[in-house]
């Protein structure tokens, strides 16, 4: 599987329940289980950029162009 369809930190792939690609305001997409991790007092820091961004992980778009070249699993 390409690196564009796995998590950068925990290099597991995306899917379309508990390891959906969530986009931070900087661009860089995280699955939704490390964006948790990542979360702390309501600020999540990027850990490529280390751009902080105010927001909850609930709140994160998720990143579709990545989500949908997924495979369906049954």
């Amino acid at each position: 599987m390409e690196a564009i369809f796995e998590c950068g930190i925990c290099f597991k792939p995306y899917n379309h329940q508990d390891k959906k690609p969530l986009s931070l305001p900087c661009g860089h997409s995280f699955c939704y289980e490390c964006c948790k991790k990542l979360q702390k007092h309501q600020n999540i820091q990027c850990p490529y950029d280390k751009s902080n961004h105010n927001i909850m992980p609930e709140n994160l778009p998720v990143n579709y162009q990545v989500l949908s070249g997924l495979p369906l699993l049954p």
